[in-house]
């Protein structure tokens, strides 16, 4: 039987149309604005942002802190430095630069050191600074390396296939890691969205699975929907998905035994990501020594076929 949701979390009433619920990453489609920043969420900002942009973030203070004491050391004077022999003040900065990167990382060649109580003070904040700043960064590293998450790769359609007497919804899903998935649990549900008087709503189903549940997943798993007399999709054709703007929710979870611990896995698919009329293609095959050889990028591959 289809089990209606009053609501999954992403709200109900509109005043305009909005986008797709999930984005292809798995990342929710909400901008949040006018939360103010503690610093408490320091850790879990640079745990959640891209690697890109943590690469940048790091790679930035790294240099503007250098920068800034390199300032200050020219501002002081290099003479106050052993090993440097003022000049210019573009020679002096750069100088100033490297006895700023010796001081900061706690390498100290030898070349370079301070004279006087003044400078030295400050170079003494800076070591102090660098030790702080290299432990934080190799605990955030060691964070991202190692915080649990699951890779899981979703075929780029859904299809509406055959289905013993009639036909069904259908997506494959594999694990990209070599890590082993136990216990996998997949939750869909389907969202229609309705236009009145200017105001969208937001109705949910969840959709009843052949098999929501499988113990282990070291191939790929083609999650199906019957498409009964009980089924939301029914009496639906390719038009009356697009008019209701449906979207079909996906949440995965399992137990991931490098991690020893549970994870998830979240995708959507939209009315144009649905081929009406498909048969997926089998992804595996057996070797001559009785291996069986999984084609990951195959995932996807389906052909037309007709339905009833």
């Amino acid at each position: 039987m289809k089990e209606e949701q009053r609501d999954l979390g992403f709200g109900i009433n509109y005043k305009r149309k909005t986008k797709r619920i999930i984005n292809k990453d798995g990342s929710f489609n909400v901008i949040k604005i006018g939360n103010s920043f503690s610093m408490r969420d320091t850790y879990q900002a640079l745990l959640k942002m891209s690697w890109m942009r943590f690469t940048f973030i790091i790679f930035a203070y790294l240099v503007g802190i250098n920068l800034l004491f390199a300032l200050l050391y020219s501002v002081i004077g290099v003479e106050n430095i052993r090993g440097i022999t003022p000049g210019d003040l573009t020679h002096d900065f750069i100088k100033s630069s490297f006895f700023s990167l010796q001081t900061f990382t706690t390498v100290g060649y030898g070349h370079l050191s301070p004279s006087g109580n003044f400078i030295s003070i400050i170079s003494s904040i800076e070591s102090i600074l660098g030790l702080a700043s290299f432990a934080m960064m190799t605990s955030v590293i060691y964070g991202r390396f190692s915080k649990p998450s699951a890779r899981l790769l979703y075929s780029s359609n859904a299809l509406i296939a055959p289905y013993q007497e009639g036909k069904s919804l259908q997506f494959r899903v594999v694990n990209t890691r070599m890590s082993m998935l136990l216990e996998l649990h997949a939750t869909v549900a389907i969202q229609f969205t309705t236009e009145k008087d200017g105001n969208y709503h937001r109705h949910y189903e969840r959709l009843t699975l052949e098999r929501d549940t499988i113990l282990f997943f070291p191939l790929n798993w083609t999650i199906v929907h019957p498409i009964d007399k009980s089924s939301p999709l029914f009496k639906f054709n390719a038009e009356d998905l697009i008019s209701q703007n449906v979207e079909i929710i996906i949440q995965i979870k399992g137990f991931d035994d490098t991690f020893g611990q549970t994870v998830h896995s979240r995708y959507s698919y939209l009315p144009e990501e649905i081929v009406w009329g498909g048969k997926f293609e089998p992804a595996y095959e057996t070797s001559a020594s009785g291996d069986i050889i999984f084609h990951v990028d195959q995932v996807h591959n389906h052909k037309k076929v007709s339905l009833k």
